[in-house]
């Protein structure tokens, strides 16, 4: 069959998907591409007026291998990050366009690449599993002098490149997706919750195979 223009734009999309398959070893599915995102929903009120509430777009990751592209809401231009360092670009269209570069350890923006080790660890207590969404958690208390947290390890033999805390995804064979916390000093509540799509839009995964 001939390939025209509509044709061959089919077959890139859906190579596309195609290649958003997960490498398997040792009974773990390594996750070869697809998109992280990172959300904050905080709570003011959470005792009298659940309404009084907003949520934050942290991060968008998308990720190919052990590369990201990075997207900041409210943020100008994309992050890319490799090889423990990152850089700014105005624009997808030029990556030669940097407007900063630095240590991936010290990036203070958008998702945090250090691996978090939460205070009072050992003092956890693992709570009664539930489910949510049709997905199975495994949760965890931590009670600290500063806050009440609820830890859920989504219960997968999935492994994603980006781990809000590698410790609790070691010791619970899962991945750490979401954080309750309550803040006793300012009656907040806090619920960051981390999601993950097997699927690249066509300009990010474009922008992959040029650098």
């Amino acid at each position: 069959m001939p390939v025209n223009k509509q044709n061959y734009s089919l077959m890139k999309y859906l190579l596309v998907i195609l290649f958003l398959v997960m490498l398997s070893c040792n009974g773990k599915q390594y996750m070869k591409a697809g998109t992280i995102s990172l959300m904050l929903y905080v709570y003011n009120d959470p005792d009298d007026n659940l309404y009084d509430s907003y949520e934050i777009t942290v991060s968008d990751l998308y990720f190919y291998g052990n590369r990201f592209i990075e997207k900041v809401p409210e943020t100008p231009g994309f992050v890319l990050i490799s090889d423990g360092t990152y850089s700014v670009v105005r624009d997808l269209s030029n990556l030669d366009d940097v407007v900063s570069t630095g240590s991936l350890i010290n990036k203070s923006f958008g998702a945090a690449f250090i691996d978090t080790i939460f205070p009072n660890y050992t003092n956890r207590i693992d709570l009664t599993d539930t489910v949510i969404n049709g997905l199975s958690y495994k949760r965890v208390r931590i009670i600290t002098e500063e806050d009440y947290s609820i830890f859920y390890i989504n219960e997968t033999d999935t492994v994603l490149p980006y781990s809000l805390s590698k410790q609790f995804d070691i010791d619970y064979e899962g991945i750490l997706s979401r954080i309750d916390s309550y803040d006793y000093h300012s009656g907040k509540f806090y619920s960051l919750r981390m999601s993950f799509r097997p699927e690249l839009p066509e300009s990010i995964y474009e922008t992959f195979k040029s650098y």
